[in-house]
């Protein structure tokens, strides 16, 4: 309001912004508001869809925190987040001292890194999906078949599965994690990479030229 020049009517100004932000404002509440109050108060009913809903407090609340597979839930939300922050942080960071340093072609492959930020999540899904192809024709059974005898000695020091021809890389309890956080990082791991990328750029030469001397 202090830039408003002098003279400038504040109530016509207030009345104008607000005209612009109805139509958002108003999305907002139907949208992401709204959904959010009737799934709150979906909690405390047992509802259906074709019978009326019927208030049952905290029952609901109570059966969830009382079952084991809830508590499991939670500590597999966990993992998933550790390993999806964990492993996806690094890799960006390498991507982009990799583009930082290589002389040629650095557009082709920044081109190449984000292609998969941009590729709709069925299409990631069906791919990796064959990847993950757990016969000995799958592709990543195929890739992992030459290197199975010098893995697995070290997979059983650190008690982790042994490799096979037939990893089924879904199906076990102690793949599957690790296999679902592969393919996000992998589509991830793109733009992070390119924004640490801008930020090398940034660095001016003499930075590089005074630790060359140095």
């Amino acid at each position: 309001e202090e830039r408003l020049p002098a003279g400038t009517d504040r109530r016509r100004v207030l009345r104008f912004v607000s005209f612009c932000l109805l139509p958002a404002g108003l999305s907002m509440i139907v949208w992401a508001y709204y959904p959010l109050l009737a799934g709150l108060v979906i909690g405390f009913q047992d509802y259906r869809i074709v019978q009326g809903a019927q208030w049952v407090g905290l029952d609901n609340f109570i059966s969830v925190f009382t079952q084991p597979v809830f508590y499991k839930a939670l500590a597999n939300s966990f993992v998933y987040v550790g390993l999806t922050i964990g492993i996806g942080f690094f890799i960006p960071v390498f991507l982009a001292v990799a583009l930082n340093e290589i002389p040629k072609f650095q557009l082709l492959f920044r081109t190449l890194f984000y292609l998969p930020a941009m590729t709709s999540g069925v299409v990631i899904s069906f791919l990796w999906r064959q990847i993950y192809d757990k016969s000995p024709e799958g592709v990543l059974n195929q890739l992992v078949a030459p290197v199975t005898p010098l893995l697995n000695p070290m997979l059983s020091f650190f008690q982790l599965p042994v490799l096979t021809d037939r990893n089924d890389w879904l199906g076990d309890p102690k793949l599957a994690m690790l296999a679902v956080v592969i393919p996000g990082i992998w589509a991830g791991a793109g733009p992070g990479s390119i924004l640490y990328l801008a930020a090398l750029k940034s660095i001016p030469e003499e930075r590089y030229e005074a630790a060359d001397l140095d």
